[in-house]
């Protein structure tokens, strides 16, 4: 049993998604490893319409990730993505 909110559940509280290891490639795609050991592959591509993504257009800018608490950020925290949408999100 676990306490969340102060709401008791049942089982074992699940474990956080933290991405381990990401590898930018030329094409704005990321190879992603995250906690629970799955591989997948995300494409960045379409978010860099959005105005927060912008600055990622640059491609030097963009192979900057790095990863923090199992977040990949760039610009020293100004741009982050969170793992769960990443694991979502990707193939």
């Amino acid at each position: 049993m676990y306490i969340r909110d102060n709401i008791a559940y049942a089982g074992e509280a699940p474990q956080l998604l933290k991405v381990v290891e990401a590898k930018p490639e030329n094409d704005y795609t990321l190879n992603l490893t995250f906690n629970n050991g799955i591989k997948k592959t995300f494409d960045f591509a379409n978010l860099l319409k959005i105005a927060c993504y912008k600055p990622l257009e640059d491609k030097e800018t963009f192979r900057t990730l790095t990863i923090e608490h199992g977040v990949l950020v760039w610009l020293d925290g100004e741009i982050d993505i969170s793992p769960e949408y990443l694991f979502e999100n990707a193939i």
